[in-house]
């Protein structure tokens, strides 16, 4: 083992009935134990109950939120998190806080660690305002105790106003690594006036999972009543998207309406099976699940062959090695199509958030992303209908982009060691 580091706490993850979310966290946590196989791993998510239930890792409740997102706000939650940090300085609990669900008792993870490291995703962005300042600051009370903070494979930005900027400038200049997934977030850093070695361009964790296995999958799916032999397969995942430039309740009307006319005109001429494989589930009460709006939608298709819903609950390598069983992917959930396309599976995105966008450009599959403000049934139809009928070509395009990406993915441990080595050197300076 390398470095003086054996505790490692994990902080931005949400919930793993987010199957995104949980992906990022396998991924991140199986490359800190090949670094450091003697490491012990401590989570805070926003519902601790998942972590513990699906990754059997230790786990407790946020120990720094936010509910408001001003400059007034800013500097009473920094009062008190200093107080915070100068009551925990110099201690060193010897148990990570597993199971706590007080924020009080939580802030002991920051002086038990020895690292803190911010799990990959994208919540660092003023789409979700109230949060977002708690999340910045638990990566200062870090710093404050004077840990190393890393950030590893973060999704930047947007940051649309200029008290976001400077936030996002102050706090992303401060960290001891900082990884992103898509050059997209390297332009983000750019224009907020951070130099350009401030970050590495690697990608996502999720793509350290392990490679598919679509014997597996396809006994998983046949279970769930796919058809094996039968005809080729479609996998769908739908979401409800609440951040429309307009209406929200129109919007997602107008997104299900298009989905759900482009699936019939493309199911209802070829012969496809279609199933719908959603990567959020309502396990652990996750209030937002994706199954009841793949369920509205396949009680509305009248198919040749009749759609099904994916109703079992499956992690992360489950939904890859699903996923690898399938011809063609249609996604609108980011994860779900990293999952798709790291199994060997081509996707139709629908992009919602620009890190989609950064996906596909990484991909080389520009030409198979929609974005969910201008959906339209007949273009999305006719971009289905391309790529299934380009899929075998388009399964060879992948795969050394995806041999890439993976290789990218495991640069994020290489930068760790890196900076546990840089640690090293100047604590014995």
């Amino acid at each position: 083992m390398r470095s003086g580091l054996r505790k490692f706490l994990i902080v931005g993850h949400y919930h793993s009935s987010n199957r995104g979310d949980a992906a990022i966290l396998d991924g991140l946590v199986g490359l800190l134990r090949e670094g450091w196989p003697e490491a012990r791993i401590g989570v805070l998510a926003a519902h601790p109950g998942s972590v513990e239930e699906m990754h059997g890792l230790p786990a407790a409740v946020d120990a720094v939120t936010s509910r408001r997102f001003n400059g007034a706000y800013l500097a009473w939650r920094r009062l008190w998190l200093h107080r915070r940090a100068a009551a925990l300085r110099g201690r060193t609990p010897a148990e990570f806080p597993a199971g706590a669900r007080d924020p009080r008792r939580s802030l002991e993870a920051f002086a038990w660690a020895d690292a803190v490291v911010g799990a990959g995703g994208s919540y660092l962005h003023d789409i979700y305002r109230k949060p977002l300042i708690g999340y910045w600051l638990q990566f200062e009370l870090g710093r404050l105790l004077g840990k190393p903070v890393w950030l590893v494979g973060q999704s930047l930005g947007p940051y649309r106003s200029r008290f976001s900027r400077r936030l996002a400038r102050r706090q992303l200049g401060a960290v001891d690594l900082l990884t992103v997934r898509e050059p997209a977030s390297l332009r983000v850093l750019d224009a907020l006036g951070l130099p350009a070695d401030a970050a590495r361009c690697t990608a996502d964790t999720a793509f350290a999972l392990r490679p598919a296995d679509p014997g597996r999958g396809r006994d998983l799916l046949a279970k769930e009543g796919v058809r094996f032999p039968g005809p080729p397969l479609l996998t769908v995942s739908v979401r409800h998207w609440r951040f429309y430039r307009g209406d929200a309740k129109e919007g997602h009307a107008r997104y299900m309406r298009a989905v759900g006319a482009a699936l019939r005109a493309f199911a209802s001429t070829r012969p496809v099976q279609v199933a719908f494989l959603s990567t959020t589930t309502d396990r652990g009460g996750y209030r937002a699940s994706d199954v009841p709006y793949a369920r509205e939608l396949a009680a509305g298709l009248d198919l040749p062959v009749p759609p099904l819903v994916v109703a079992g609950e499956y992690g992360p390598v489950d939904l890859v090695d699903m996923y690898a069983a399938a011809d063609l992917h249609l996604g609108t959930r980011m994860h779900s199509d990293i999952l798709a396309m790291s199994a060997g599976t081509p996707a139709v995105a629908i992009a919602y958030e620009d890190k989609t966008v950064g996906l596909m450009e990484m991909m080389d599959l520009r030409d198979l992303l929609l974005d969910i403000e201008s959906l339209a049934a007949p273009e999305l139809e006719a971009v289905l209908a391309r790529a299934w009928d380009d899929r075998r070509a388009l399964r060879a395009r992948l795969a050394p982009k995806v041999a890439d990406l993976r290789g990218r993915a495991r640069r994020n441990l290489e930068l760790m060691r890196e900076a546990a080595d840089r640690l090293d050197a100047t604590r014995r300076a």
